[in-house]
């Protein structure tokens, strides 16, 4: 450092004339401290703009890591979301499907119930008639004509055909 002295100190103290060269030298030594602190202070200014640097890229980090952080937190959320809404609407489709079979179910039972009780009427109608009709060529079996015997037989075997499904028109005679 400088050395601090009275002459070098005070401003009111005027140099001697045989001071001329000291004058030089201390305006020397002034440059040259001069110069020191300009690069003194440009070396502490890039340190400080050195430790301002990473204490901003760590404090970037630091940032980044809790942003990034979070935004999994979100994703994760968003994915559950996702997942219990997706859950959701299978469980409806599911149900939705379920009642469509059940109803479509009911209407093919009806449906079938209906088939099956007009089978029925049909087939009582078709045993009544083939009973009627037995019971007809029966009665005229037991009478003495022989010509309608031979009728009332091929009828009552057109009849029970009839019934069991291959029925073929009797031949008319």
């Amino acid at each position: 450092m400088v050395e601090n002295t009275q002459e070098s100190l005070d401003p009111g103290v005027k140099s001697l004339p045989g001071e001329a060269s000291g004058e030089s030298g201390r305006h020397s030594f002034l440059e040259k401290l001069a110069e020191q602190t300009v690069l003194q202070a440009e070396a502490l200014a890039q340190e400080i703009t050195d430790n301002a640097k990473k204490d901003s890229e760590a404090e970037g980090i630091k940032v980044l890591a809790e942003y990034s952080e979070q935004a999994k937190a979100e994703a994760q959320q968003t994915i559950e979301l996702a997942e219990r809404r997706s859950e959701t609407l299978i469980n409806e489709a599911i149900a939705q499907a379920h009642a469509q079979s059940e109803e479509i179910l009911g209407k093919a039972r009806s449906k079938s119930k209906k088939i099956l009780d007009r089978a029925r009427k049909e087939s009582l109608a078709i045993i009544n008639a083939a009973q009627t009709h037995a019971n007809s060529t029966e009665s005229d079996a037991r009478q003495p004509s022989s010509g309608r015997s031979s009728k009332s037989l091929t009828q009552l075997s057109w009849v029970l055909s009839y019934t069991l499904g291959d029925a073929k028109e009797p031949a008319k005679e």
